[in-house]
């Protein structure tokens, strides 16, 4: 047969199946769209030279966009070929060879990846000008202009390369099944329905208890850092926990209902139970993972919503004054106590002039590793599941960095903590042995107190006077890289002040660009840092992951109503026939439509109600996660994602609504 006859032939099928067809190609073109946003983002200049980690963290999100974007295209070609297996046996019965209909698809393969990547091209380019400027406001860094993003050749030269890759997989697909299949079974296969489901005791066991240990498990770990092959486990379970309810639980329900003869014969429920049942195999897989993208969706996107709000108070409590000097050591390589006056000399040395402070005060601030339980702290001893830290500094500093007027007799201590247990303590006891211990009543301060910029499970100590500090010191000691024998900790000695004079503001600001590692100032080595430094540090590192959140969210809601859409599709024109049946017997229109409303209803509401469920129940482990980044308002959290699960639940009534529709259309009538 002539190429040109298949050409125009495949150009007909696709034509005459627009219905189908056009979704799949919209979304596809979508799809890379934002791949080439994304791609084009990652080798910008204008990114790479104020950004050096965004690269990596689009590149990630590239590397598993494309792995979405081929999963959805294939859930989405797995129906378009479902439609088509009678038109190609009715092709094998009429003369037409395989190898025929195997270039006639891959010139429709061809027509679709062409039209669709040039046109995502043109998209992406467009988007990605709004996207370029949208990022840089969210890294607080407003100088791009439209000119910093140029359309790239090599950026589109890797779109359509990408599209033509997954569209050639899919169609090695398509070629592989319709080389395994007969002429009879191509006729037959599309009205082969499903046998109804059993109730699978076993798998609903299994379900029942791999959800509820993951359940368990996101509710009661405490540090989600610390033990991440529990919190990979708990995330395999409630996976796998979904799954097996979704199979098992949906056929019990729907058995428990049909046996229930005073609802079940009721002529709605009649149609509704037993077409659902009917399917539900197929529906229940599907509907689990529908479930699974869904949770993704909340848990991607109100993480990364809720680390961008917290951002200020994360900067707040790791650089609470306009500047903050760290002495690290003396030209001798040896420490050395330092005091306010000594800082405040380096710095003026550094200016050529006094420096002009409107605040300054010294802090010194002291991190012991220590197995803490019930209460009790114990030096380290290898055990890290028992791991937290002491953070210690003395009154005298702590009310003058603050400006509070705290008093603390001998035995007392002020404190503040991130560990679960710890949250409510009314006295600790510091054990160095059976015969050496400490005792403290405590009185809790705020949070907001702690700094930020330590990982772990924290717990920030005021202590009394330097006697007491120096007499955990000794009792605590901790192992040093190099030594054999474990080592007092010393103190972090720092500076932290206010400058009133702008231009030595500025002169401080280019200091720090100048000196990314370290200082030296006559005899001493210093670490600097600033306000407006670390805000511009943490607002370009985590624009980047709000960033990679939407992107994948963006990608993920698509992949969702994708699958959603030729799922209602997919189920309107199975059920079409049997409609119709019912429609020559002399069922109203009225009861067909409700029974259509009820059935995608339920379908549309079960992974929308499990997904909200797990992701209530993973914030905990996010709340965890984010605390190891200074994020420790948890009212930020919970705002973030009632703000995401809002808007999820508006988008997905919309393809309710929609899908219903089209469902119902597809009943009535052949679109």
């Amino acid at each position: 047969m002539r190429l040109g006859m298949l050409t125009k032939l495949a150009v007909t099928n696709i034509k005459n199946r627009v219905t189908v067809y056009f979704p799949y190609f919209l979304s596809f073109t979508l799809l890379m769209g934002s791949e080439y946003i994304m791609a084009s983002l990652m080798t910008n200049d204008f990114v790479q030279e104020r950004n050096a980690q965004l690269p990596m963290i689009i590149g990630f999100a590239i590397f598993l966009s494309t792995i979405l974007i081929t999963i959805f295209t294939i859930y989405a070609n797995n129906f378009i070929q479902k439609q088509r297996r009678l038109e190609y046996g009715l092709y094998t019965v009429l003369g037409l060879e395989r190898k025929h209909i195997s270039l006639m698809m891959l010139i429709e393969q061809f027509i679709l990846w062409i039209t669709s990547t040039a046109l995502a091209t043109g998209i992406g380019f467009i988007f990605g000008k709004m996207v370029f400027i949208m990022i840089n406001k969210l890294m607080k860094d407003t100088g791009a202009t439209l000119m910093d993003y140029p359309f790239s050749l090599g950026v589109a030269g890797y779109t359509v390369a990408v599209g033509g890759l997954i569209m050639f997989f899919v169609y090695l697909i398509n070629n592989i099944r319709l080389s395994r299949m007969q002429a009879t079974e191509l006729l037959q296969e599309k009205k082969a329905g499903e046998k109804e489901p059993k109730a699978n005791i076993l798998v609903l066991l299994i379900g029942l208890v791999a959800m509820g240990a993951g359940y368990y498990f996101a509710l009661t770990i405490s540090n989600a850092m610390s033990q991440l092959p529990l919190l990979f486990g708990t995330i395999l379970l409630i996976i796998i926990g979904t799954y097996c309810l979704f199979i098992s639980l949906s056929i019990l329900v729907l058995k428990a209902l049909q046996k229930n003869k005073k609802h079940y014969y009721k002529p709605e429920n009649f149609l509704m139970i037993s077409g659902m049942l009917y399917r539900m195999r197929a529906n229940a897989v599907s509907l689990a993972s529908i479930a699974i993208l869904c949770t993704g969706i909340i848990v991607t996107v109100g993480t990364t919503l809720s680390l961008y709000m917290g951002m200020s108070s994360i900067i707040e409590g790791a650089t609470p004054r306009q500047f903050e000097l760290t002495y690290i050591v003396s030209e001798n390589g040896e420490q050395e106590k330092l005091t306010e006056e000594d800082f405040l000399t380096d710095m003026s040395n550094y200016l050529g002039e006094d420096i002009n402070t409107s605040f300054a005060a010294g802090y010194d601030l002291t991190m012991i590793g220590a197995r803490f339980n019930d209460g009790v702290f114990q030096p380290e001893s290898g055990e890290p599941e028992w791991l937290a830290y002491l953070l210690l500094t003395t009154l005298d500093d702590f009310n003058e960095m603050y400006g509070e007027d705290y008093q603390l007799e001998e035995n007392q201590a002020l404190y503040a903590s991130q560990i679960k247990n710890a949250k409510e303590l009314d006295q600790i006891t510091l054990l160095a042995d059976d015969d050496n211990k400490q005792v403290l009543d405590l009185q809790a301060i705020d949070e907001t107190y702690m700094p930020t910029n330590y990982v772990g499970d924290i717990m920030y100590l005021v202590v009394p006077n330097e006697d007491v500090l120096n007499e955990i010191r000794e009792n605590f000691l901790i192992s040093v890289y190099g030594s054999d024998e474990p080592v007092k900790a010393e103190p972090s000695q720092s500076l932290y002040f206010d400058v009133d004079d702008e231009a030595q503001a500025k002169e401080i600001e280019q200091m720090i660009v100048d000196n990314r590692i370290a200082v030296t100032i006559g005899n001493h080595t210093y670490r600097i840092s600033s306000k407006q430094s670390m805000t511009k540090e943490l607002y370009s590192l985590n624009g980047g992951f709000l960033f990679l959140g939407m992107i994948v969210g963006i990608v993920l809601i698509i992949g969702t109503i994708l699958m959603l859409y030729f799922k209602q599709i997919s189920e309107g024109y199975d059920d079409k026939e049997k409609f119709d049946i019912m429609g020559q017997v002399g069922l109203p229109d009225s009861l067909i439509k409700q029974t259509i409303q009820k059935q995608v209803f339920w379908i549309f509401a079960l992974p929308s109600i499990v997904a909200v469920l797990n992701a209530v129940i993973a914030h905990k482990i996010v709340m965890s996660l984010l605390r190891t980044l200074g994020l420790i308002a948890p009212t930020t959290v919970l705002t973030a994602y009632g703000m995401v699960i809002i808007v999820f639940i508006a988008i997905y009534a919309i393809c309710y609504l929609i899908t219903s529709k089209m469902y119902y259309a597809i009943i009535k009538k052949e679109m």
